[in-house]
């Protein structure tokens, strides 16, 4: 618990100097995968528009398996990313066994038609995933999610210490992205 505190207060130092998504995306994937022995660890952000997710670190999701590198993610995609942004709620599976019941006959997200279960099939080197929503004045921006090699469950502690992390990083994208539009503009 207390290594959990000390990352958290790590994080939200390094969080201060983070300028831009990319920056705050880097220092959430790597204290919150170190802190919990990931990995793997990424971030995707909601286009409202699209209702498409864009992966910041695409280096965090794994070649094959749900949520993988080539995967084109909408929000019904079958996934822990985009069932954490439907649900608004943390997204736990501790193995490959429990993903597929989550998500067979399921299409994940919004839609909750049955596209692009077949994925689900192929865990690759994954064996278990948390899905935790970015969320800011209640509205999704995207998600966190983290992967591990082996089946696990995750604690309590852990959960509250994720979601914490996961709060942290939605301020920090929501103040970093405001950064970029101004900056843009300034430029312009």
């Amino acid at each position: 618990a207390a290594l959990r505190t000390a990352r958290l207060q790590q994080a939200t130092s390094m969080l201060a100097e983070a300028l831009t998504v990319e920056q705050v995306v880097e220092v959430i994937t790597e204290v919150g995968r170190t802190a919990i022995g990931a990995l793997r660890s990424a971030v995707a952000l909601l286009d409202s528009e699209t209702l498409r997710l864009r992966v910041v670190n695409s280096d965090g999701l794994a070649p094959s398996g749900p949520d993988s590198v080539g995967e084109r993610l909408t929000l019904d995609t079958p996934s822990v990313m985009t069932r954490a942004i439907a649900t608004r709620r943390p997204v736990l599976v501790s193995d490959p066994d429990e993903l597929r019941r989550q998500f067979d006959g399921d299409g994940g997200g919004v839609g909750g038609d049955d596209s692009g279960t077949a994925g689900i099939t192929d865990t690759g080197d994954e064996r278990s995933w948390v899905g935790l929503p970015l969320l800011a004045a209640g509205a999704p921006l995207g998600a966190l999610r983290f992967s591990f090699a082996r089946p696990r469950k995750i604690t309590e502690e852990e959960r509250v210490f994720l979601e914490a992390l996961a709060g942290q990083c939605a301020l920090a994208v929501e103040r970093a992205a405001m950064y970029e539009r101004e900056h843009t503009t300034a430029e312009t």
